[in-house]
């Protein structure tokens, strides 16, 4: 009896430190898009936005949440439109506060809730409006389930007018020449219609689009 018991105390002592030693997945909280405001879902993510124009940026997590802390910086080129926090309401909580520069987003999740805590849930949309071209990177930081996670940011590439491959302001002959110029390339600067690779569909994008300017 004796042997049988200091097993069973050995099971419940190796159960134990089995436990102990186990630890939470790491989490990631990703800031994706961005999307043209006013598109009908799915959503496909712009490669550039235009000068003045609105698009928003959905921050996500892949993992089981019951409550998450996460801060958005972005630079001043980029000004603050919206902000929804868990706007599929998928929490008990929500909350969120904004200042130059940045959001602040707080949810939680009651354990006593009949539902189970949201798995891989959408967290905030966030809304900006574009003013100077440029790239410009909108950068993150969260707390998961009190633990700091991994992150992923986000680069915005915003552009003075469509076509105006050359940035002088104006879709005219100069930026077909661009596109001839660098024919077969794959960078997104010449592929304008964002085909894969710059060929005669981005001399056609141009060409609907001469005369086209820049906002002033």
């Amino acid at each position: 009896m004796k042997k049988k018991r200091g097993i069973a105390i050995l099971g419940v002592a190796g159960l134990v430190l089995l436990i102990t030693s186990m630890s939470y997945a790491s989490a990631t909280t990703s800031i994706n898009g961005p999307f043209m405001q006013g598109e009908v879902p799915p959503l496909q993510p712009a490669d550039t936005i235009p000068e003045d124009s609105p698009f928003v940026v959905n921050v996500t997590t892949n993992q089981t949440v019951a409550s998450a802390h996460i801060n958005v910086t972005f630079p001043p080129e980029l000004l603050l439109n919206t902000v929804h926090p868990d706007p599929l309401g998928s929490f008990n909580f929500a909350m969120s506060r904004n200042g130059t520069g940045w959001v602040d987003v707080i949810v939680a999740e009651a354990p006593d809730l009949p539902t189970e805590y949201p798995e891989a849930p959408l967290l905030a949309e966030i809304g900006f409006l574009t003013t100077v071209n440029g790239t410009y990177t909108i950068d993150i930081m969260s707390v998961i389930n009190g633990t700091a996670d991994d992150v992923v940011n986000l680069s915005v590439t915003v552009i003075a007018v469509p076509g105006d491959v050359n940035g002088d302001g104006i879709v005219n002959y100069w930026d077909i020449v661009e596109v001839i110029e660098h024919w077969g390339s794959t960078d997104p600067k010449y592929d304008v219609d964002r085909s894969g690779t710059a060929d005669y569909g981005d001399i056609s994008f141009i060409v609907k689009r001469i005369g086209q300017n820049r906002k002033e």
